[in-house]
Formats: C-alpha cells, sequence, structure tokens
C-alpha cells in the first residue's frame, strides 16, 4: 500500500521553491554580468562606448536586483539563534577585514595634510571638539601608534583572545 505523501489542499511547495531558486540564480548571474560591465566600463577611454556599456550594465543592475528582491521572502524572519562556529567565523571574517583596511592604509600620512583639506564641519567638528584630537592628527608617530595598536587589538579578536574587550578596542580605533 503506498500512501500519498503530497496533500491536494497545499500547493506542491517543491515546484514553488524550485522555481524561486531559479529566478534567484538567474537574477544571481545578471548581478554579476552587471558588475562586470559596470567594471569594464570604467577601464574605457572613449565616451559613447563608456556610457553605452555603463548604461547597460546600470539596466542589467537594476533589473537583477529587482529580480532578486521580488524572489526573496520577507514575510517571516530568517534570523535564528547562531552556534558558536558560526559566530565565530562571522567574528574572523568581520575582524579579517578590518585588519587588512587598517594595515593597507598610510594614516601617518594624514599628518602631512595641509589644515584646510582636514575639514572642520559637521562630524568632523565633533571631533575637533575633543581635546588632544588636533595633536594626534598633526604627529605621525602617534597616528603610526594609533594605527598599529589597533591592527594589534584586530588582531587578537581576530584570534579570540579577551574577544568582548579586543573587538570593542579594535572597532574603536577602527573607526
Amino acid at each position: 500500500m503506498k500512501v500519498r505523501t503530497n496533500r491536494l489542499d497545499k500547493p506542491n511547495r517543491t515546484t514553488s521553491e524550485r522555481h524561486r531558486r531559479s529566478l534567484l540564480a538567474a537574477a544571481a548571474i545578471a548581478l554579476g554580468g552587471s558588475l562586470l560591465l559596470l567594471l569594464g566600463a570604467g577601464w574605457l577611454q572613449h565616451g559613447v562606448s563608456k556610457m553605452a556599456i555603463s548604461g547597460l550594465g546600470a539596466l542589467l543592475l537594476i533589473g537583477a536586483l529587482t529580480g532578486i528582491f521580488r524572489t526573496l521572502d520577507f514575510s517571516t524572519p530568517r534570523l535564528v539563534n547562531g552556534t558558536p562556529p558560526q559566530l565565530a567565523w562571522i567574528r574572523i571574517l568581520v575582524c579579517l577585514t578590518a585588519l587588512i583596511f587598517t594595515v593597507i592604509e598610510d594614516l601617518p600620512a594624514f599628518a602631512s595634510l595641509p589644515v584646510g583639506m582636514r575639514g572642520n564641519y559637521k562630524f568632523w567638528h565633533l571631533l575637533n571638539v575633543l581635546p588632544g584630537y588636533s595633536a594626534l592628527l598633526a604627529n605621525p608617530y602617534l597616528l603610526g601608534v594609533l594605527q598599529w595598536t589597533t591592527a594589534a587589538l584586530l588582531f587578537l579578536a581576530l584570534i579570540g583572545f579577551q574577544t568582548r574587550t579586543t573587538l570593542f578596542l579594535g572597532g574603536l580605533g577602527f573607526f
């Protein structure tokens, strides 16, 4: 005797799920193609071909993003509690990204900028009010110490040593 696994009153979820995944895959391919077109247009020197490829890439990007957002289901939250290994990998990825950006930045060179180029409006005005901030920006050695201390703290957070403290201080220095 064979038992029916599909109920007649419920739609077949496997075919709708497959259809949704195929649309999502097609939109992801279109997204990758549009990004390649936009990157390729950045290297072109001619105005007409550059504009044509950029326009095509932008239209393809908008279409791909529209397709992706239409296939995603935002009605139910997909957030679940992460396991400790998952959270560790997220921490490692974030710390590694911040560490790479910290190491490749030439922060001591900021001290050689003229004072007029540093800006004193909106958010920068709040930072300039802090005591010692302008002295920090004027001294390349202090900026180097800040950069490498931040890199060391991010590395310690990356390997998991005193994670809460080093992640907080490394993130503060990265900011």
